[in-house]
């Protein structure tokens, strides 16, 4: 699924940042992608506002794409990651966080 910003075509295991709504400014991993309501979404979260449990879901057109999953952790995949890894990936790719 491609955004129109970027025309890059998203994956799970991305990290991007959130363009629009109440959590724009602020990363999240793509834990998986879907179609609602006739419009492309990835499933995000970030390990703190956004649990893994609790996902949320968003219209990929107000999301960038920022960089994929650093090598470091590389061997987990997207859907068995927890909480706790996901926060420390976001904080690797958001300037305020270092």
């Amino acid at each position: 699924m491609a955004t129109k910003k970027n025309k890059r075509r998203l994956a799970t295991g991305d990290v991007v940042r959130s363009e629009q709504g109440r959590d724009r400014k602020r990363y999240f991993v793509i834990t998986a992608l879907g179609r609602a309501n006739g419009y492309d979404t990835a499933y995000i979260a970030d390990g703190k506002l956004r649990k893994v449990s609790d996902r949320k879901q968003k219209n990929v057109m107000h999301i960038s794409y920022v960089g994929h999953i650093p090598d470091e952790y590389e061997a987990a995949s997207p859907e068995n990651m927890d909480d706790e890894l996901i926060s420390k990936i976001c904080s690797k790719f958001d300037p305020a966080a270092r």
